[in-house]
């Protein structure tokens, strides 16, 4: 109990860090990494952190982290024809882009009943240019491909390490119009 509390809380403090550079928009949605569903495949390489909610590589571990991020109805009242997905993620090779670290998401959507048909809306990759820098990405999408009454809409997260020097960390991700 009191580790789901703790988690709460700091869900609270790092959704305010996440959606801290678009305040000026209407948050429809967000979710801290903590919130995520791990991949089987990623049980032993992934470490949460309680203090801020985060999802980065424990110890020494390397390869591919993948995470699902559910994500509940809301709706695009007031908003324009078009949406944006952000995220806030460090890759840690200080390059950006796809090297040896790199932390990136996706929006998605499947029909209810199909498992064939999968869209993917936005694509956000960390472009952090420094070690400590943190990227503060985002895509947009057009309101239209997120339909909550005819398909599942959900987040993925892949944050890859190929080698111990960096570790790259997720923190959440944000809906907003």
């Amino acid at each position: 109990m009191r580790k789901f509390i703790y988690a709460i809380a700091t869900s609270f403090c790092v959704l305010g860090f996440v959606s801290a550079s678009s305040a000026s928009a209407a948050t429809l949605y967000s979710s801290v990494a903590a919130d995520c569903e791990l991949d089987t495949s990623s049980t032993a390489t992934a470490a949460f952190s309680g203090a801020d909610g985060s999802v980065t590589f424990s110890g020494s571990s390397t390869g591919l982290i993948r995470l699902t991020c559910r994500v509940t109805p809301f709706s695009f009242s007031g908003c324009p024809s078009s949406s944006a997905l952000y995220m806030t993620a460090a890759d840690g090779d200080g390059g950006g882009g796809w090297d040896n670290y790199y932390v990136s998401t996706w929006l998605n959507s499947i029909p209810k009943g199909s498992s064939t048909t999968v869209t993917n809306l936005a694509n956000v990759e960390s472009t952090s240019s420094t070690k400590a820098e943190v990227s503060e990405a985002s895509s947009t999408f057009a309101n239209t491909g997120v339909n909550f009454a005819t398909n599942y809409i959900w987040v993925s997260v892949d944050i890859y390490r190929l080698n111990t020097t960096n570790n790259p960390k997720f923190w959440g991700f944000t809906i907003y119009c």
